[in-house]
């Protein structure tokens, strides 16, 4: 008996598809392995700053080939910090770790953040 997915994990999955399809990439997921991806950890945070709960899937590698090795999970958070600068990979993953470091330390010292908060 196949899994019946939330219909907002189809209606995505279905986009995504029909996007990358017609822009002529190569999506070999199937919606079970869109699913996998999508109810992973963030792969910058591990969920620090994710909020929802569930992460996009976008490509890893700068391929045109959509499948399990290529592919991987990012937060809402992580994915603007990433797209809104102009770090690498490894340098986004750095910087998002010392974030996360910054962010453990003041809740072990019990300092509060002033201003607005990161996420």
């Amino acid at each position: 008996m196949a899994f019946n997915f939330p219909r907002r994990v189809r209606k995505r999955y279905d986009r995504l598809k029909a996007t990358l399809e017609s822009k002529f990439y190569h999506f070999k997921l199937s919606i079970d392995e869109y699913f996998r991806i999508w109810n992973s950890p963030c792969r910058f945070c591990e969920d620090e700053f994710n909020q929802k709960g569930n992460c996009s899937v976008e490509l890893v590698s700068g391929g045109r080939t959509w499948d399990v090795d290529t592919c991987g999970p990012v937060c809402n958070f992580c994915k603007q910090f990433k797209n809104n600068s102009q770090l690498t990979e490894e340098e986004t993953k750095k910087l998002i770790d010392t974030l996360i470091e910054v962010r453990r330390n003041e809740r072990k010292d019990g300092r509060r953040r002033s201003g607005r908060s990161w996420v």
